[in-house]
Protein backbone atom coordinates (compact mmCIF):
# COMPACT_ATOMS: atom_id res chain seq x y z
CA UNK A 1 0.00 0.00 0.00
CA UNK A 2 2.57 2.37 0.98
CA UNK A 3 4.52 1.93 -2.23
CA UNK A 4 1.36 2.26 -4.51
CA UNK A 5 0.93 5.43 -2.24
CA UNK A 6 4.36 6.65 -3.76
CA UNK A 7 3.83 6.20 -6.71
CA UNK A 8 0.86 7.33 -7.32
CA UNK A 9 2.46 10.74 -5.42
CA UNK A 10 5.68 10.79 -7.79
CA UNK A 11 2.85 10.61 -10.63
CA UNK A 12 1.12 13.68 -9.34
CA UNK A 13 4.31 15.62 -8.91
CA UNK A 14 5.47 14.52 -12.52
CA UNK A 15 1.87 15.89 -13.41
CA UNK A 16 2.22 18.76 -11.91
CA UNK A 17 5.37 20.01 -13.41
CA UNK A 18 4.33 19.10 -16.70
CA UNK A 19 1.09 21.27 -15.97
CA UNK A 20 3.51 24.12 -14.76
CA UNK A 21 5.33 23.84 -18.28
CA UNK A 22 2.62 23.94 -20.13
CA UNK A 23 0.99 26.90 -18.22
CA UNK A 24 4.31 28.79 -18.76
CA UNK A 25 4.86 27.93 -22.57
CA UNK A 26 1.03 28.98 -22.96
CA UNK A 27 1.86 32.19 -21.27
CA UNK A 28 3.96 33.88 -23.76
CA UNK A 29 3.61 34.04 -27.13
CA UNK A 30 4.58 31.30 -29.28
CA UNK A 31 6.66 32.12 -31.96
CA UNK A 32 7.44 29.97 -34.48
CA UNK A 33 10.80 30.37 -37.22
CA UNK A 34 8.85 31.87 -40.13
CA UNK A 35 7.19 34.76 -37.78
CA UNK A 36 10.55 35.44 -36.40
CA UNK A 37 12.24 35.64 -39.90
CA UNK A 38 9.37 37.93 -40.85
CA UNK A 39 10.00 40.04 -37.73
CA UNK A 40 13.65 40.15 -38.38
CA UNK A 41 12.82 41.14 -42.54
CA UNK A 42 10.67 44.11 -41.23
CA UNK A 43 12.31 45.60 -38.02
CA UNK A 44 16.00 44.46 -37.84
CA UNK A 45 17.89 47.39 -37.05
CA UNK A 46 21.17 46.14 -39.50
CA UNK A 47 18.45 45.53 -41.95
CA UNK A 48 17.26 48.87 -41.98
CA UNK A 49 20.12 50.75 -42.37
CA UNK A 50 21.55 49.07 -44.92
CA UNK A 51 17.85 49.85 -46.62
CA UNK A 52 18.88 53.46 -46.36
CA UNK A 53 22.45 52.87 -47.05
CA UNK A 54 20.92 51.39 -50.48
CA UNK A 55 18.32 53.94 -50.97
CA UNK A 56 21.69 57.08 -50.76
CA UNK A 57 23.30 55.31 -53.47
CA UNK A 58 20.04 54.99 -55.51
CA UNK A 59 19.23 58.79 -54.98
CA UNK A 60 23.14 59.74 -56.07
CA UNK A 61 22.64 57.51 -59.05
CA UNK A 62 21.79 60.15 -61.60
CA UNK A 63 23.08 62.06 -64.65
CA UNK A 64 22.78 65.35 -62.38
CA UNK A 65 25.56 63.84 -60.25
CA UNK A 66 27.88 62.62 -62.84
CA UNK A 67 27.94 66.27 -64.43
CA UNK A 68 25.60 65.99 -67.46
CA UNK A 69 22.86 68.34 -66.75
CA UNK A 70 24.16 72.33 -66.84
CA UNK A 71 24.25 74.42 -63.82
CA UNK A 72 22.14 77.56 -63.56
CA UNK A 73 22.61 80.81 -61.31
CA UNK A 74 20.44 83.07 -60.51
CA UNK A 75 22.43 86.33 -58.58
CA UNK A 76 20.70 89.13 -56.89
CA UNK A 77 23.04 92.17 -55.76
CA UNK A 78 22.43 95.40 -53.83
CA UNK A 79 23.86 97.86 -51.72
CA UNK A 80 23.51 100.96 -50.28
CA UNK A 81 26.34 103.73 -49.24
CA UNK A 82 25.91 106.26 -46.72
CA UNK A 83 28.43 109.49 -45.63
CA UNK A 84 28.10 111.50 -42.22
CA UNK A 85 28.47 115.01 -42.12
CA UNK A 86 28.87 116.91 -39.04
CA UNK A 87 25.46 118.14 -39.99
CA UNK A 88 23.64 116.05 -41.72
CA UNK A 89 23.56 112.12 -43.70
CA UNK A 90 23.18 112.22 -47.17
CA UNK A 91 23.46 109.26 -49.69
CA UNK A 92 26.56 108.86 -51.58
CA UNK A 93 25.71 105.64 -53.76
CA UNK A 94 23.85 102.48 -54.24
CA UNK A 95 23.82 99.87 -56.33
CA UNK A 96 21.25 96.97 -57.69
CA UNK A 97 22.01 94.61 -59.71
CA UNK A 98 20.79 90.72 -61.21
CA UNK A 99 21.62 88.29 -63.53
CA UNK A 100 21.65 84.54 -64.08
CA UNK A 101 24.32 82.27 -65.64
CA UNK A 102 24.16 79.15 -67.58
CA UNK A 103 27.16 76.62 -66.84
CA UNK A 104 27.99 73.81 -69.06
CA UNK A 105 30.83 71.26 -69.39
CA UNK A 106 30.31 70.07 -72.80
CA UNK A 107 33.69 67.96 -72.92
CA UNK A 108 35.69 66.38 -69.69
CA UNK A 109 37.49 63.54 -71.50
CA UNK A 110 34.53 61.17 -70.84
CA UNK A 111 35.26 61.52 -67.12
CA UNK A 112 31.31 62.27 -66.74
CA UNK A 113 30.77 58.69 -68.54
CA UNK A 114 33.08 57.44 -66.48
CA UNK A 115 32.04 58.48 -63.03
CA UNK A 116 28.21 57.87 -64.33
CA UNK A 117 28.88 53.97 -64.13
CA UNK A 118 30.93 54.26 -60.87
CA UNK A 119 27.95 55.39 -59.56
CA UNK A 120 25.82 53.04 -61.06
CA UNK A 121 28.20 50.12 -59.85
CA UNK A 122 27.93 51.95 -56.40
CA UNK A 123 24.34 51.50 -56.50
CA UNK A 124 24.62 48.17 -57.43
CA UNK A 125 27.15 47.50 -54.85
CA UNK A 126 24.65 48.91 -51.76
CA UNK A 127 21.93 46.32 -53.28
CA UNK A 128 24.76 43.31 -52.91
CA UNK A 129 25.46 44.73 -49.46
CA UNK A 130 21.57 45.15 -48.74
CA UNK A 131 20.83 41.27 -49.79
CA UNK A 132 23.84 40.43 -47.72
CA UNK A 133 22.73 41.83 -44.42
CA UNK A 134 19.33 40.48 -44.61
CA UNK A 135 20.97 37.08 -45.59
CA UNK A 136 23.34 37.34 -42.56
CA UNK A 137 20.49 38.88 -40.12
CA UNK A 138 18.19 36.23 -41.18
CA UNK A 139 20.64 33.15 -40.88
CA UNK A 140 21.88 34.47 -37.72
CA UNK A 141 18.17 34.77 -36.18
CA UNK A 142 17.50 31.37 -37.46
CA UNK A 143 20.63 30.20 -35.33
CA UNK A 144 19.25 32.30 -31.97
CA UNK A 145 15.88 30.42 -32.81
CA UNK A 146 17.79 27.08 -32.81
CA UNK A 147 19.87 27.99 -30.03
CA UNK A 148 16.57 28.66 -28.13
CA UNK A 149 14.57 26.12 -28.83
CA UNK A 150 17.49 23.61 -27.75
CA UNK A 151 17.85 25.11 -24.42
CA UNK A 152 13.98 24.73 -23.89
CA UNK A 153 14.27 21.25 -24.77
CA UNK A 154 17.72 20.43 -22.65
CA UNK A 155 15.40 22.25 -19.75
CA UNK A 156 12.41 20.15 -20.37
CA UNK A 157 14.84 17.04 -20.68
CA UNK A 158 16.10 18.32 -16.79
CA UNK A 159 12.41 19.02 -15.80
CA UNK A 160 11.97 15.34 -16.57
CA UNK A 161 14.57 14.19 -14.74
CA UNK A 162 14.26 15.93 -11.83
CA UNK A 163 10.30 13.86 -11.51
CA UNK A 164 12.12 10.92 -12.11
CA UNK A 165 14.69 11.86 -9.64
CA UNK A 166 11.93 12.96 -6.98
CA UNK A 167 10.18 9.40 -7.45
CA UNK A 168 13.09 7.59 -7.09
CA UNK A 169 13.87 9.82 -4.02
CA UNK A 170 10.40 8.88 -2.46
CA UNK A 171 11.17 5.45 -3.56
CA UNK A 172 14.50 5.14 -1.68
CA UNK A 173 12.82 6.52 0.82
CA UNK A 174 10.04 4.27 1.50
CA UNK A 175 12.85 1.69 1.33
CA UNK A 176 14.87 2.92 4.06
CA UNK A 177 11.78 3.02 6.07
CA UNK A 178 11.20 -0.61 6.35
CA UNK A 179 14.94 -0.98 6.08
CA UNK A 180 15.36 -2.42 2.40
CA UNK A 181 18.30 0.12 1.74
CA UNK A 182 20.83 1.80 3.90
CA UNK A 183 20.53 5.58 4.85
CA UNK A 184 23.77 6.04 2.61
CA UNK A 185 21.68 5.37 -0.50
CA UNK A 186 18.89 7.60 0.53
CA UNK A 187 21.32 10.29 1.24
CA UNK A 188 22.57 9.77 -2.19
CA UNK A 189 19.06 9.86 -3.71
CA UNK A 190 18.73 13.31 -2.02
CA UNK A 191 21.50 14.64 -3.45
CA UNK A 192 21.09 13.27 -6.86
CA UNK A 193 17.50 15.19 -6.52
CA UNK A 194 19.35 18.34 -5.50
CA UNK A 195 21.52 17.73 -7.87
CA UNK A 196 18.88 17.98 -10.83
CA UNK A 197 17.08 20.95 -9.49
CA UNK A 198 20.90 22.90 -9.60
CA UNK A 199 20.64 21.50 -13.31
CA UNK A 200 17.34 23.11 -14.25
CA UNK A 201 18.33 26.36 -12.72
CA UNK A 202 21.34 27.05 -14.62
CA UNK A 203 19.12 25.18 -18.01
CA UNK A 204 16.56 28.53 -16.70
CA UNK A 205 19.62 30.74 -16.87
CA UNK A 206 20.95 29.49 -20.25
CA UNK A 207 17.02 29.61 -21.56
CA UNK A 208 16.92 33.31 -20.72
CA UNK A 209 20.20 34.13 -22.36
CA UNK A 210 19.46 32.48 -25.47
CA UNK A 211 15.68 34.30 -25.93
CA UNK A 212 17.48 37.58 -25.31
CA UNK A 213 20.23 36.69 -27.69
CA UNK A 214 17.06 36.57 -30.54
CA UNK A 215 15.35 39.66 -28.70
CA UNK A 216 18.02 41.90 -30.04
CA UNK A 217 17.83 40.58 -33.51
CA UNK A 218 14.24 41.31 -33.35
CA UNK A 219 14.44 45.23 -33.72
CA UNK A 220 11.48 47.67 -32.98
CA UNK A 221 8.82 46.89 -30.95
CA UNK A 222 9.71 43.28 -29.85
CA UNK A 223 8.09 41.34 -27.56
CA UNK A 224 9.83 41.18 -23.87
CA UNK A 225 8.75 37.16 -23.73
CA UNK A 226 8.13 34.65 -26.07
CA UNK A 227 8.97 31.30 -26.38
CA UNK A 228 9.86 29.41 -29.40
CA UNK A 229 8.87 25.83 -31.16
CA UNK A 230 10.98 22.94 -29.79
CA UNK A 231 10.68 21.09 -32.92
CA UNK A 232 13.91 21.99 -34.97
CA UNK A 233 13.44 20.36 -38.51
CA UNK A 234 15.73 17.42 -39.57
CA UNK A 235 18.57 18.10 -41.22
CA UNK A 236 18.63 17.08 -44.95
CA UNK A 237 21.51 15.72 -47.11
CA UNK A 238 22.52 18.44 -49.59
CA UNK A 239 23.52 18.08 -53.70
CA UNK A 240 26.72 19.35 -53.73
CA UNK A 241 26.82 19.71 -57.40
CA UNK A 242 23.86 22.37 -57.19
CA UNK A 243 25.11 23.64 -53.76
CA UNK A 244 28.45 24.37 -55.59
CA UNK A 245 26.31 26.00 -58.53
CA UNK A 246 24.55 28.16 -56.18
CA UNK A 247 27.85 29.72 -54.06
CA UNK A 248 29.25 30.40 -57.41
CA UNK A 249 26.93 32.50 -58.68
CA UNK A 250 25.20 33.47 -55.53
CA UNK A 251 27.86 34.38 -53.00
CA UNK A 252 27.24 38.14 -52.24
CA UNK A 253 31.06 38.90 -51.11
CA UNK A 254 32.68 37.52 -54.28
CA UNK A 255 29.89 39.76 -56.33
CA UNK A 256 30.95 42.70 -54.47
CA UNK A 257 34.53 42.28 -54.82
CA UNK A 258 33.90 41.70 -58.67
CA UNK A 259 32.31 45.30 -58.34
CA UNK A 260 35.27 46.61 -56.75
CA UNK A 261 37.20 45.57 -59.67
CA UNK A 262 35.01 47.41 -62.34
CA UNK A 263 35.12 50.29 -60.20
CA UNK A 264 38.74 50.00 -59.93
CA UNK A 265 39.05 49.77 -64.10
CA UNK A 266 36.86 52.82 -63.87
CA UNK A 267 39.23 54.71 -62.20
CA UNK A 268 42.01 54.09 -64.22
CA UNK A 269 39.75 55.91 -67.04
CA UNK A 270 38.51 58.67 -65.03
CA UNK A 271 42.63 59.16 -64.14
CA UNK A 272 43.78 59.11 -67.65
CA UNK A 273 40.45 61.49 -68.62
CA UNK A 274 42.05 63.93 -66.57
CA UNK A 275 44.76 64.39 -69.67
CA UNK A 276 42.25 65.59 -71.97
CA UNK A 277 41.65 69.20 -72.26
CA UNK A 278 37.81 70.38 -70.90
CA UNK A 279 35.34 72.77 -72.74
CA UNK A 280 32.99 74.75 -70.92
CA UNK A 281 30.14 76.68 -72.58
CA UNK A 282 28.79 79.61 -70.64
CA UNK A 283 25.86 81.73 -71.46
CA UNK A 284 24.07 84.99 -69.37
CA UNK A 285 22.31 87.68 -68.53
CA UNK A 286 22.69 90.58 -66.09
CA UNK A 287 20.50 93.69 -65.64
CA UNK A 288 20.90 96.73 -62.72
CA UNK A 289 21.18 100.26 -62.30
CA UNK A 290 23.27 102.68 -59.59
CA UNK A 291 22.37 105.84 -57.96
CA UNK A 292 24.64 108.50 -59.01
CA UNK A 293 24.31 111.88 -58.33
CA UNK A 294 20.96 112.07 -56.78
CA UNK A 295 19.24 110.29 -59.16
CA UNK A 296 19.28 106.70 -60.52
CA UNK A 297 20.97 105.54 -63.76
CA UNK A 298 20.66 102.32 -65.85
CA UNK A 299 23.79 100.30 -66.09
CA UNK A 300 24.90 98.22 -69.36
CA UNK A 301 22.80 95.32 -69.31
CA UNK A 302 22.47 92.33 -72.17
CA UNK A 303 23.56 88.70 -72.82
CA UNK A 304 26.77 87.27 -72.45
CA UNK A 305 28.48 84.06 -73.46
CA UNK A 306 30.92 82.21 -74.24
CA UNK A 307 33.09 79.07 -75.09
CA UNK A 308 36.49 78.24 -72.45
CA UNK A 309 38.86 75.64 -73.25
CA UNK A 310 41.27 74.71 -70.77
CA UNK A 311 44.45 71.98 -70.65
CA UNK A 312 46.79 71.05 -68.31
CA UNK A 313 50.07 70.85 -69.91
CA UNK A 314 52.43 70.13 -67.23
CA UNK A 315 51.13 69.10 -63.11
CA UNK A 316 55.22 67.93 -62.14
CA UNK A 317 54.17 64.22 -63.79
CA UNK A 318 50.87 63.81 -60.81
CA UNK A 319 48.61 62.51 -63.48
CA UNK A 320 51.13 59.99 -64.94
CA UNK A 321 52.14 58.67 -61.08
CA UNK A 322 47.54 58.83 -60.37
CA UNK A 323 47.41 56.51 -63.40
CA UNK A 324 50.30 53.95 -62.27
CA UNK A 325 48.78 54.32 -58.86
CA UNK A 326 44.97 53.22 -60.08
CA UNK A 327 46.52 50.45 -62.29
CA UNK A 328 48.24 48.86 -59.28
CA UNK A 329 45.04 49.03 -57.34
CA UNK A 330 43.61 47.56 -60.23
CA UNK A 331 45.83 44.56 -60.13
CA UNK A 332 45.29 44.46 -55.90
CA UNK A 333 41.60 44.26 -56.40
CA UNK A 334 42.05 41.52 -58.48
CA UNK A 335 44.93 39.68 -56.57
CA UNK A 336 42.13 40.25 -53.33
CA UNK A 337 39.12 38.89 -55.40
CA UNK A 338 40.92 35.57 -56.30
CA UNK A 339 42.48 34.89 -52.66
CA UNK A 340 38.36 35.59 -51.64
CA UNK A 341 37.54 33.07 -53.97
CA UNK A 342 39.68 30.82 -53.10
CA UNK A 343 39.43 30.87 -49.15
CA UNK A 344 35.69 30.85 -49.42
CA UNK A 345 35.50 28.08 -51.75
CA UNK A 346 37.90 25.98 -49.12
CA UNK A 347 35.79 26.92 -46.19
CA UNK A 348 32.59 25.81 -48.10
CA UNK A 349 34.03 22.49 -48.92
CA UNK A 350 35.14 22.19 -45.87
CA UNK A 351 31.58 22.94 -44.43
CA UNK A 352 30.07 20.25 -46.65
CA UNK A 353 32.12 17.48 -45.41
CA UNK A 354 31.44 18.58 -41.77
CA UNK A 355 27.87 18.84 -42.30
CA UNK A 356 28.20 15.11 -43.99
CA UNK A 357 29.52 13.84 -40.79
CA UNK A 358 27.23 15.56 -38.85
CA UNK A 359 24.60 13.98 -40.37
CA UNK A 360 25.92 10.52 -39.68
CA UNK A 361 26.62 11.60 -35.52
CA UNK A 362 22.75 12.49 -36.01
CA UNK A 363 21.93 9.00 -36.95
CA UNK A 364 23.73 7.52 -34.73
CA UNK A 365 22.26 9.84 -31.91
CA UNK A 366 18.65 9.20 -32.78
CA UNK A 367 19.64 5.46 -32.49
CA UNK A 368 21.20 5.79 -29.08
CA UNK A 369 18.90 7.74 -28.00
CA UNK A 370 16.22 5.29 -28.27
CA UNK A 371 17.92 2.34 -26.47
CA UNK A 372 19.36 4.51 -23.77
CA UNK A 373 15.46 5.54 -22.96
CA UNK A 374 14.41 2.12 -23.68
CA UNK A 375 17.14 1.12 -21.11
CA UNK A 376 16.11 3.72 -18.19
CA UNK A 377 12.58 2.67 -18.21
CA UNK A 378 13.75 -0.50 -17.92
CA UNK A 379 16.10 -0.03 -14.79
CA UNK A 380 13.73 2.31 -13.22
CA UNK A 381 11.23 -0.44 -13.11
CA UNK A 382 14.10 -3.03 -11.93
CA UNK A 383 15.18 -0.71 -8.98
CA UNK A 384 11.31 -0.49 -7.94
CA UNK A 385 11.52 -4.05 -7.73
CA UNK A 386 14.76 -4.28 -5.93
CA UNK A 387 16.60 -6.13 -8.87
CA UNK A 388 19.21 -3.33 -9.11
CA UNK A 389 21.41 -0.67 -6.96
CA UNK A 390 21.21 3.08 -6.82
CA UNK A 391 23.77 3.65 -8.51
CA UNK A 392 23.13 1.48 -11.46
CA UNK A 393 19.72 2.99 -12.16
CA UNK A 394 21.86 6.71 -11.65
CA UNK A 395 23.88 5.55 -13.76
CA UNK A 396 21.25 4.37 -16.64
CA UNK A 397 19.04 7.86 -16.00
CA UNK A 398 22.40 9.91 -16.63
CA UNK A 399 23.08 7.76 -19.75
CA UNK A 400 19.61 8.50 -20.95
CA UNK A 401 20.00 12.32 -19.95
CA UNK A 402 23.41 12.38 -21.65
CA UNK A 403 21.85 10.71 -24.53
CA UNK A 404 18.95 13.17 -25.11
CA UNK A 405 21.16 16.45 -25.04
CA UNK A 406 23.65 14.83 -27.32
CA UNK A 407 20.87 14.28 -29.93
CA UNK A 408 19.85 18.13 -29.22
CA UNK A 409 22.94 19.35 -29.86
CA UNK A 410 23.47 16.79 -32.84
CA UNK A 411 20.32 18.02 -35.07
CA UNK A 412 21.78 21.44 -33.81
CA UNK A 413 24.93 21.35 -35.08
CA UNK A 414 23.49 20.08 -38.55
CA UNK A 415 21.46 22.68 -39.16
CA UNK A 416 23.55 25.64 -37.69
CA UNK A 417 26.10 24.32 -40.55
CA UNK A 418 23.30 23.74 -42.80
CA UNK A 419 22.49 26.86 -42.64
CA UNK A 420 25.82 28.57 -42.88
CA UNK A 421 26.36 26.74 -46.21
CA UNK A 422 22.91 28.46 -47.43
CA UNK A 423 24.00 31.70 -46.37
CA UNK A 424 27.57 31.59 -48.23
CA UNK A 425 25.51 30.70 -51.08
CA UNK A 426 23.26 33.72 -50.95
CA UNK A 427 20.14 32.00 -50.08
CA UNK A 428 17.76 32.78 -47.33
CA UNK A 429 17.72 30.23 -44.51
CA UNK A 430 13.81 29.04 -46.32
CA UNK A 431 16.08 27.37 -49.16
CA UNK A 432 17.48 24.94 -46.40
CA UNK A 433 13.54 23.46 -45.98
Amino acid sequence: MHKRRTIINSLCYSGCLLLLSATTTLAAPLLTLEEVVEIVLQHNFDVKIACNKQRIAAEKYHLGTAGFLPSLDVKLRGNDRFLTHPERKYRDGASLSAGTTLNWRLFSGLSSLYYYEHLGNRSQISQLKTAQVVVDQVTKATKRYYTLAVAQGKKRVSENSLAVSKEVLQLTEAKYKVGKCTRLDYLTAQVQHNEEQVKLLLLEEETTKAKLNLWILLGENALEDFAVVEAIPPPTLLDWPSLEEAFTTGNKSIAISQKDCENAALDVQLQQAKLWPTVDFSFGYNLGSSYQKDRWEATPRGFRGGISVSFNLFHAFQHSTDIQVAGIQVDSAHVGLAKQQTELAAAFRELFLQHTQQLQRYDLALQHLQLSQENVALALEQYRLGGITLLALHQARKTAQETTVRSLQAIYDAKVTELELWRLAGRLPGAAH
